[in-house]
């Protein structure tokens, strides 16, 4: 997933879909793991992309997650 992210700006192409925000759901539910989804390199830059959204911003606020590591 990190090497498809490298030269795309959302997960499915350059347009913002569904599949982005559930993968940002995924990795929020992924940061205790062992290799977090923020330990990839493009992958991370993306997830910090995305965090700068106002609809995840506002879901995250709503459902008491924290984005500082996203920040």
């Amino acid at each position: 997933m990190d090497a498809q992210l490298e030269n795309q700006t959302f997960l499915v192409g350059e347009q913002l879909s569904i599949c982005d925000f559930y993968l940002f759901m995924l990795a929020i539910w992924a940061d205790e793991l062992k290799q977090p989804p923020l330990s990839f390199e493009y992958l991370n830059k993306y997830l910090r992309r995305l965090a700068k959204r106002e609809s995840i911003i506002n879901v995250c606020k709503k459902e008491n997650l924290s984005l500082v590591d996203y920040q």
